[in-house]
């Protein structure tokens, strides 16, 4: 998807404190439906985390970064930057 580093660690962090304030919700609830609720909603936040880093994988399964290398710091020919 082309996130920044920046961004994607603020996504992570959000995704974090998201699944976090659900958590501490379980404390509050007095009935199974709400803490079902509360299960699927963390459910949904990981598997959006886990669709957005399907998405962000390109064809030969290394993520690339803006620059035009790996995440292991090998760098595309021109060819496959475009």
């Amino acid at each position: 998807m082309g996130f920044a580093p920046r961004d994607a660690v603020l996504t992570i962090h959000l995704a974090t404190l998201t699944t976090g304030l659900g958590g501490l919700l379980l404390y509050r609830v007095h009935d199974w439906l709400s803490a079902v609720l509360i299960g699927l909603l963390i459910g949904c936040v990981l598997a959006i985390v886990g669709i957005l880093e399907t998405i962000g994988r390109n064809s030969n399964g290394a993520a690339r970064m803006h620059d035009g290398t790996s995440c292991t710091g090998e760098a595309r020919s021109q060819d496959e930057v475009d």
